[in-house]
């Protein structure tokens, strides 16, 4: 588990690098959920990216891969 954790904080301050980096992007925030759910109520990370996206804040989400992003 703890390297799990390490690997998700590199691989969180790659892609926030990455964003700053990039002056067309402007970083909004990073979500994680830990543990992965079968549904959206058990992922509070996933909802708070949902209601940023309805809310306008955000246009494009920049994941390390589709299957983490669907999990």
């Amino acid at each position: 588990m703890e390297r799990q954790l390490q690997s998700l904080s590199a691989q969180m301050d790659f892609e926030k690098e990455d964003i700053l980096e990039n002056p067309a992007w402007e970083y909004v925030a990073t979500y994680t959920d830990i543990k992965s759910g079968r549904t959206i109520s058990s992922r509070p990370g996933f909802q708070s990216l949902l209601a940023d996206c309805e809310a306008g804040k955000i246009d494009m989400i920049y994941t390390k891969s589709i299957s983490r992003f669907g999990r």
